[in-house]
């Protein structure tokens, strides 16, 4: 006995209200039933500047000068891919997501301390890939990992004059652009920074 079809309907978009494509061609419709491949994933984390001390100037009388610094960003990443038997899209649908950070500088930049976090989830829905004997080759699977990573460095003791939103931009595209090596289908080229 076949199993009824299961129709899936999206909510008011919780996902990317400005940066998504929706594309109905290609012979699949919302009345068309089919296998779907669906792609999640968001990042959440926090940071804080840390300088490294030279310890060959320390003693009792002389405290160490910075040697350099560096942001420790700990975070969480989640991507999850799933495959959704005889369901029903109105095609295949990207959003991009939304990554945000919050501070302590003055001037948009890293500062001292702050948070990082996906304000909307990244989407990517597609038709189920198969072989030629009609089996589904796309695999479900989940991958929620935490971690360290070092960005934004600079010698000498951290100076706020050097601390700009520009710096923020390089800075996230080195995180993001790391995170397949954390989780193997993480999509950089769908977060929008």
């Amino acid at each position: 006995m076949t199993p009824a079809p299961i129709s899936y309907t999206l909510p008011s978009s919780p996902i990317n209200r400005g940066l998504s494509t929706l594309d109905t061609s290609g012979g699949v419709s919302g009345s068309t039933y089919g296998d779907w491949f669906i792609h999640t994933q968001s990042i959440e984390g926090y940071f804080e500047r840390v300088n490294v001390l030279d310890s060959t100037l320390s003693s009792v009388i002389n405290v160490p000068d910075s040697d350099n610094n560096y942001l420790a960003l700990h975070y969480t990443v989640r991507v999850v891919d799933e495959v959704v038997e005889n369901a029903s899209f109105d095609g295949a649908l990207w959003s991009s997501q939304e990554i945000g950070y919050d501070s302590n500088s003055a001037s948009g930049g890293w500062g001292t301390v702050g948070t990082i976090y996906t304000s909307s989830g990244g989407y990517y829905r597609r038709v189920a890939i198969k072989d030629s004997k009609g089996n589904i080759t796309d695999a479900a699977a989940t991958c929620i990992r935490e971690g360290t990573i070092h960005i934004d460095p600079h010698t000498g003791e951290y100076d706020s004059n050097y601390d700009t939103s520009s710096t923020v931009h390089n800075g996230m595209h080195t995180f993001i652009g790391s995170m397949p090596r954390v989780c193997s289908t993480f999509m950089p080229s769908l977060v929008n920074i």
